[in-house]
């Protein structure tokens, strides 16, 4: 099966606007079809190298926009291959949705919007919203491919290296249970995506991979301790 050639071109059109600018698409060739999409950039065509198709550096936030460039090509190039992954059909009508924003391109991205459209309270989502963060945090894309149990051992190395800091007192590195709440809901989100065909799920990690919860230290209130609180007199705003 032949795979979609994606590269960058600029004014295809060769035509520029009023501001004497053109814009930078995305060209994709497959099978003697092509297909183009905007990045939205319009530039000056001295600012433009054809010969590594990228933004020349001397035009200012040119390292933001190539980057930009950049991933918009490897994201649909991602895509394509997890449909020719997965044994399904593909063809360049597909890249409009996707690009539209109907079809999720990561992990990281789904479950942000997995995570607002679940029927869940609000205590409940701001638990799996911190999740998601300290996934970030970790690493700020993840595709679905890349979950993998070598990635969880690292978001777990990642976790126990994590240091909270403490008013008046050293800072104190996370507790167990708060790591495998993590991979709790983690785990998920990872079950979702293999119910919606988003994952193989001959590649579930979580077989393999396991977290325990910890001994939890549970300390009672003697019975004066309980009589101090219910005398305690609450004066102004308290």
């Amino acid at each position: 099966m032949k795979k979609t050639r994606y590269t960058a071109i600029y004014n295809r059109k060769n035509q520029l606007n009023t501001q004497g600018k053109a814009l930078i698409q995305i060209e994709c060739y497959l099978n003697g079809k092509n297909k183009y999409f905007s990045t939205q950039i319009y530039i000056e065509p001295k600012h433009w190298n054809n010969k590594t198709r990228t933004i020349k550096t001397d035009l200012p936030n040119a390292i933001k926009l190539n980057k930009q460039i950049a991933e918009t090509l490897r994201d649909l190039e991602n895509f394509e291959l997890d449909k020719i992954n997965k044994g399904k059909h593909f063809d360049l009508a597909m890249l409009t949705d996707f690009l539209k924003g109907d079809i999720v391109s990561s992990f990281t991205e789904f479950m942000e919007l997995e995570i607002e459209k679940m029927n869940l309270t609000e205590s409940t989502k701001k638990n799996h919203r911190s999740t998601l963060t300290k996934l970030k945090d970790f690493k700020k894309v993840i595709y679905f491919e890349d979950i993998t149990f070598e990635l969880l051992n690292d978001f777990d190395c990642f976790l126990r290296k994590i240091k909270i800091p403490v008013k008046d007192a050293p800072p104190k590195k996370l507790m167990q249970n708060t790591i495998w709440k993590y991979f709790k809901n983690f785990k998920t989100y990872v079950n979702l995506a293999i119910n919606l065909d988003l994952m193989d799920v001959q590649q579930y990690p979580f077989r393999k991979f396991k977290v325990k919860t910890g001994d939890s230290k549970k300390v009672f209130l003697s019975p004066n301790e309980i009589e101090d609180f219910e005398n305690v007199e609450l004066a102004g705003e308290n």
